[in-house]
């Protein structure tokens, strides 16, 4: 193709100050140490990392889609490329979607998904509404192409630091 490659791009960068990594989307550090959250035991890998799909049809690539947020990062990717995929969003409307996560048992629902809605699960299954209106969930950026025009769209979550951008 003549634009190249493509790829969404996760930034992670070196902590300076020697404790561990430091994801900037999500300004969180990780204590790479025996006994912290982090990790369960010396040598296994942080539950913090980045996420990078691509999609195809008909063998070529129509959409590149990546995340940071660790064990929340299926949900959000799977929640944004249903919403292209399945329910026909652009690229911006799929990420700014509102989104929910669950880890094990606790539903947490982003505070704009209509009250009704979280009350119809909570008849089913414990949920708690997320402190922040946008981000707290996987943080997710997709390109996607349009294999009629090769027209490009992106889309970049709000509660990170990021942006859709192409470089020519």
């Amino acid at each position: 193709m003549p634009w190249g490659p493509r790829s969404p791009y996760c930034d992670l960068a070196a902590d300076h100050t020697g404790t561990g990594l430091h994801l900037q989307q999500l300004d969180v550090q990780l204590q790479p140490a025996a006994g912290h959250g982090q990790l369960d035991c010396p040598a296994q890998r942080p539950h913090h990392r980045h996420g990078a799909y691509g999609v195809t049809r008909d063998g070529r690539p129509v959409l590149a889609i990546g995340a940071s947020g660790g064990t929340k990062i299926i949900t959000s990717v799977l929640q944004v490329l249903l919403n292209i995929l399945d329910f026909g969003m652009s690229p911006s409307e799929a990420v700014l979607a509102p989104r929910f996560d669950c880890q094990g048992d606790l539903i947490t629902c982003q505070p704009r998904i209509p009250g009704y809605v979280r009350d119809e699960v909570a008849r089913h299954h414990p949920v708690a509404a997320s402190p922040s209106s946008h981000g707290g969930m996987g943080l997710v950026h997709v390109i996607a192409l349009d294999p009629a025009t090769g027209r490009l769209a992106g889309g970049a979550d709000t509660g990170a630091g990021g942006m859709a951008l192409m470089v020519p």
